[in-house]
């Protein structure tokens, strides 16, 4: 049998390329907030990853998602029901196990949480300040004698009841 091109078994090879046995989820709608609906149903319903999202006009926007096949094919499902709810579906598509070739041609989004870096802690100016305030002695303030005065109680007669009924 003749090979059909000269990469047949690098493409023969399953689970090789950067995806391994993963699969690629399409989704296309027609309007924004239907897209964003969708992928906030698909990142929800299944294990995926948002690869990123595309408008390219005349209110066609796409989302790409990845996963593997089972997860891939229920949150397509989970955002068809979205977007169909919020808005206009247009078209879908799975494909499982994609070449490398069609993997780097796909536009992937950048992660802006993943590249920023946090912010530095920052301390007060004045420290000295407030540390020599915390090592103040605290004053006791001693209330006279004289001053309190016990308060005489009358017990009433619902009151009486109650401590018959207690003991």
């Amino acid at each position: 049998m003749l090979p059909i091109c000269a990469r047949w078994d690098e493409l023969r090879s399953v689970g090789g390329g950067k995806l391994g046995s993963q699969a690629i989820g399409l989704l296309e709608t027609r309007g924004f907030p239907a897209m964003v609906g969708a992928a906030d149903a698909m990142t929800k319903s299944a294990d995926v990853q948002l690869m990123s999202h595309e408008a390219i006009g005349e209110g066609l926007c796409t989302i790409l998602i990845r996963g593997s096949l089972p997860n891939v094919a229920i949150a397509i499902e989970a955002g068809m029901h979205e977007a169909e709810r919020i808005g206009e579906l247009h078209a879908v598509m799975v494909i499982p196990r994609p070449l490398d070739d069609l993997v780097e041609s796909l536009p992937v989004m950048e992660m802006e949480q993943e590249q920023e870096q946090p912010e530095p802690l920052r301390m007060p100016l004045n420290l000295e300040v407030k540390q020599e305030e915390a090592e103040a002695e605290p004053v006791l303030i001693e209330a006279a004698a004289e001053e309190a005065e016990p308060i005489a109680l009358e017990l009433t007669v619902d009151d009486r009841e109650l401590a018959d009924e207690e003991l």
